[in-house]
């Protein structure tokens, strides 16, 4: 009964991998039909069907070859070293390691790529980030009428995230200012990056306004002419106001006064008659006749004095 019993199970064992032999051959041939058609997806799933029926490296070799005709670098690599892991002198162990070391090379080159691209990614994050909050803080002094400052953080957040609108800001800020060969240049600018923008008519508007303005500004002035000395002529049809009458004190009178000298002459004649008396000078006597003459002579003299001056 036992030697029964082995024999059974020998053939048994035998029928079944006999099976999976017929199977993974099935599917190797499967997958060499889906290569040809460049089913790259169906052919790794039948060879990676046949590994598992019988365990054969040359499976894992093919179906590297399927993802490296797909363009699964990554996964091409993997079974490749899966493959010269199992079988390291096997049939397609040369070809396995020469794709392997090309394919090492690629994949290293598209991950620095990646985390490059992923880096860049980082960095445009936060560029956008800066830029939102210098176009904020420039519209903030736009509107408080600091455009100087304005034109620095709206150029700054450009440099960072071109945007028209930007531009068109740093335009109206040169306009109020008075820059006006500025503003022109930042206006065309503003159109050139978006010719059909919310902006553009209102640019192409203003550069032409600012245009007549330099022209006119360019032009000499005239000089203003004299005007000429013209009198007013008298007017006819008034009547001319009566003059107050200024009372005026009398002057004085002028020349010599004939009064005051006749009257001077008359007490110099008393003074010579008194002084002519008998014995008036000749008594040795002091008596009034003596001051008389003196007192007359004086008196003469005033009253000529008066009549002269």
């Amino acid at each position: 009964m036992v030697g029964v019993s082995v024999v059974a199970h020998s053939q048994a064992s035998a029928q079944s991998t006999a099976a999976k032999k017929a199977e993974a051959n099935k599917r190797y041939a499967q997958g060499v039909a889906y290569l040809k058609t460049h089913s790259y997806a169906e052919a790794v799933t039948e060879f990676e069907a046949g590994y598992k029926l019988t365990y054969k490296a040359g499976f894992l070799f093919n179906a590297g070859r399927a993802y490296e005709l797909w363009g699964k670098k990554e996964k091409a690599l993997a079974k490749y070293r899966r493959y010269l892991t199992l079988a390291p002198r096997g049939r397609a162990s040369v070809e396995a390691r020469a794709r392997a070391a090309a394919l090492q090379k690629i994949v290293m080159k598209e991950r620095e790529a990646r985390a490059a691209a992923l880096a860049r990614e980082v960095d445009q994050q936060k560029r956008k980030k800066r830029a939102v909050e210098l176009a904020a803080s420039a519209t903030r002094r736009f509107t408080a009428k600091d455009y100087g400052k304005a034109i620095e953080e709206f150029r700054a957040a450009f440099t960072l995230v071109p945007q028209s609108s930007h531009i068109y800001f740093i335009a109206e800020s040169y306009r109020l200012l008075g820059n006006r060969p500025q503003a022109i240049i930042e206006y065309r600018h503003y159109g050139s990056l978006a010719p059909a923008g919310p902006h553009a008519a209102d640019s192409l508007q203003k550069i032409a306004t600012l245009q007549r303005e330099l022209v006119d500004a360019a032009k000499p002035k005239p000089k203003p002419k004299p005007k000429p000395d013209v009198k007013p002529l008298p007017r006819t049809d008034l009547v001319p106001a009566e003059q107050p009458t200024i009372s005026k004190k009398p002057s004085k009178k002028t020349g010599i006064a004939w009064k005051w000298i006749g009257v001077g002459a008359a007490a110099l004649a008393a003074g010579l008659a008194t002084d002519l008396i008998p014995d008036s000078a000749g008594n040795h006597k002091l008596d009034p006749l003596d001051f008389a003459p003196a007192a007359l002579y004086g008196a003469a003299s005033v009253f000529v004095f008066i009549g002269v001056f």
